[in-house]
């Protein structure tokens, strides 16, 4: 299967991303992960990665930053089709890779029981677990 990472540097791609994360997440989300807020993120492009494949977006991994050290990933989202074909984790390394080279060495984010197996494979380490979830920890 072939599909290109990208990082999302306008409004019309993050609009599409967005709208594939929204319906595989089953919500839309307001504050924090609003698409407005995501839209405020554009300058940190890096942080803003999605698999393509055939023009349309197949995965994405989305973050944004909590501190000068610090990076959370917001949102991770794949397409079922395209699920346990290594195009997460290649968006999950690419992110590390891409914070980094930028200069942040932790990366933190909280996940419902769905995804937990996944995080652990990519080396996340649960550092809390409560109402069933977990936030996960890795230094990079």
């Amino acid at each position: 299967m072939e599909y290109t990472v990208r990082q999302i540097s306008d409004e019309r791609t993050l609009k599409s991303v967005l709208d594939m994360c929204y319906s595989i997440l089953g919500e839309h989300y307001e504050g924090l992960y609003s698409y407005e807020a995501w839209k405020r993120r554009l300058d940190r492009s890096y942080l803003l990665l999605y698999a393509e494949s055939g023009g349309e977006p197949i995965a994405a991994v989305l973050g944004r930053a909590e501190s000068a050290e610090s990076v959370v990933i917001g949102f991770a989202a794949c397409r079922e089709r395209f699920r346990k074909k290594g195009v997460t984790s290649a968006l999950v390394r690419a992110f590390e890779n891409n914070a980094r080279r930028h200069g942040y060495s932790k990366i933190t984010l909280t996940s419902y029981n769905n995804a937990w197996g996944f995080y652990e494979s990519c080396g996340y380490d649960v550092i809390e677990e409560k109402y069933g979830k977990k936030t996960y920890c890795k230094w990079i």
